[in-house]
């Protein structure tokens, strides 16, 4: 808690927003806290956990509030220009919204981002942007053994300038896995009302989806973990001598 007491933080790849959410709880005392997906429909998900939990959090304008962020399409105010601070966001002067959404934020945190290894270049340009030069970013990605792309995430984070520190590596307790071991995932019950035929053919396409990539990139997309790691990624620091 004390670690967010009057910074910034942003959440990236925030789904449901449980980090974020978490970090903008009263008594940590940050001062602001961004939490942001891709997709419109989960920033509107998003939003409604904000003002969900709202009594729970840290008040005032602006203080929690979620926000589009493709990695593969930055704000523009974000965009690279020569001249910039390494590690630093470019931002554009004349838009006030987006230079206060989008200015390098203190603490940046992420959960289960990696599923194939384009993501760890996309994760790592996202932080060499939006980290504040001091900042400090906490990572949690499943295991390379449940998930595709993850060995290639301090190689990728190292390419843009960025220091990977792996701080734990802890697995998943069996009584939170499913029955019969990873990939034994067990649909939920199906309804059987006409309010529930929808429910069940969002079902049936999911499974359908999870079929086409094999048991094993199943469970890259819908499994559990065997076990989670825990990075903490910061800006590579210069040398006085490589400043001059």
């Amino acid at each position: 808690v004390g670690e967010l007491e009057g910074k910034s933080v942003l959440e990236i790849g925030a789904g449901l927003g449980l980090c974020g959410l978490v970090a903008a709880r009263a008594e940590a005392n940050a001062r602001r806290v961004v939490l942001t997906d891709f997709h419109p429909r989960i920033v509107d998900n998003l939003a409604y956990n904000i003002a969900l939990n709202a009594p729970a959090l840290i008040s005032g304008p602006g203080a929690v509030t979620a926000a589009a962020l493709d990695w593969e399409a930055l704000p523009r105010c974000l965009s690279e220009e020569k001249g910039a601070e390494e590690g630093e966001a470019t931002l554009d002067a004349d838009d006030p919204v987006e230079k206060a959404t989008w200015a390098p934020f203190d603490i940046i945190v992420g959960s289960d981002l990696v599923c194939e290894a384009t993501d760890c270049v996309l994760v790592a340009r996202v932080l060499k942007r939006l980290l504040a030069h001091d900042g400090v970013a906490h990572i949690t990605l499943g295991s390379q053994e449940s998930r595709f792309g993850v060995e290639c995430f301090a190689e990728s984070l190292a390419a843009h300038g960025l220091q990977v520190e792996s701080v734990a590596d802890v697995a998943v307790p069996a009584i939170c896995l499913p029955p019969g071991g990873i990939g034994q995932e067990q649909a939920p019950p199906r309804g059987s009302s006409e309010s529930d035929a929808s429910k069940n053919a969002a079902q049936d396409e999911i499974l359908d989806q999870s079929e086409e990539f094999g048991p094993r990139s199943g469970e890259v997309f819908i499994g559990t973990a065997r076990a989670y790691l825990h990075f903490r990624v910061r800006h590579c620091q210069k040398t006085e001598a490589e400043s001059n």
